[in-house]
């Protein structure tokens, strides 16, 4: 991926809030996050900072590698754009004020972790970066490729994305990639679920910000948030012919009643739960009704158009109400 130019003074509210909010999500049941840490007196702050509990509880398999960086005080910068030299430099100048402004209470100093979506090869160069041993001494297991280090003295870490395995413990942190790379790890969401998919936590907060991008202007997007609705709606498209070949059509060819009425209940069971949460309420009997028959005669692909169309509860309930709705 190309180093890309990254104005400091441009924000990247929408993003971090995503990046930040994956990330509380999964390190919230081990210990102490928060987002907007203060830098010098508020004049700078980092993404995310943790202090992990002495008694951390249960982790997700699909976080193991965050876990792992966050196994102690920590700091995580987590960058749209591969980052040039200037914008390194900035992030390791904000940690260094960090560390400085702590220096009484050592504890809070932290380890910086940049999260990068592509390799910075030429900063890494000029920063004389190389590749991270520490995990290794931690966790007695093999370093995995995408950590780069710098010097002993200076407590930071670039984590390019796009270099990371693809393993289970590394997909939280290639849902924060780009293109390829995070298409593959929303898929991955879905392929690899172990349960109902709107339950999933992850699947949740992808779901949540790819209506957030639906709901805005398409030209006032930029090309990065463009990519993740790409991203996102490709998977859900996938999802929507899941349901309807594993559910409906399954059920009609069977040419029985039961397996008919079994693909039908199997397709639209994550739709009723998605009208459900839209209107905020349990749906009435009427309304169940409702979706059902028009499973069949709109289809799949309609009732979850308009699920995420009407994001206004009262319009969603009308639009059940009227009988003549398409």
């Amino acid at each position: 991926m190309d180093e890309t130019q990254e104005n400091p003074s441009v924000p990247r509210e929408r993003h971090d809030n995503f990046a930040k909010e994956l990330v509380r999500t999964l390190l919230a049941r081990r210990g102490r996050v928060t987002a907007q840490v203060p830098i010098a007196s508020g004049a700078h702050y980092a993404d995310v900072g943790f202090t992990p509990s002495r008694r951390p509880s249960a982790l997700d398999p699909r976080a193991a590698m965050l876990a792992t960086m966050a196994n102690g005080p920590s700091l995580f910068e987590v960058l749209r754009k591969t980052p040039t030299l200037t914008t390194l430099r900035l992030g390791l100048g904000r940690h260094l004020l960090y560390s400085h402004a702590s220096a009484d209470q050592p504890h809070l100093t932290g380890h910086l972790w940049i999260l990068s979506p592509g390799p910075p090869h030429k900063a890494l160069a000029a920063l004389e970066g190389r590749r991270h041993t520490d995990l290794n001494d931690r966790n007695d297991h093999t370093d995995p490729p995408g950590f780069w280090a710098f010097c002993a003295g200076l407590k930071a870490t670039v984590v390019v994305i796009s270099e990371l395995p693809v393993t289970t413990d590394t997909l939280a942190l290639r849902l924060l990639g780009r293109g390829k790379v995070q298409r593959n790890a929303i898929e991955e969401l879905i392929t690899t679920a172990t349960g109902p998919i709107e339950q999933d936590p992850l699947w949740r907060l992808v779901q949540r910000w790819r209506i957030f991008y639906q709901q805005q202007p398409t030209e006032a997007l930029p090309p990065d948030e463009q990519e993740f609705l790409m991203n996102a709606d490709m998977t859900w498209e996938e999802l929507r012919q899941g349901w309807r070949d594993d559910g409906v059509n399954e059920g009609r060819n069977e040419g029985r009643n039961e397996g008919r009425n079994e693909g039908r209940n199997e397709g639209l069971a994550p739709l009723l739960h998605l009208y459900a949460r839209r209107l905020g309420r349990p749906l009435t009997e009427t309304e169940r009704t409702t979706l059902t028959a028009r499973l069949d005669t709109l289809g799949p692909d309609r009732l979850g158009d308009v699920v995420l169309d009407l994001a206004d509860p009262d319009a969603l309930a009308a639009w059940l109400a009227d009988p003549d709705a398409r």
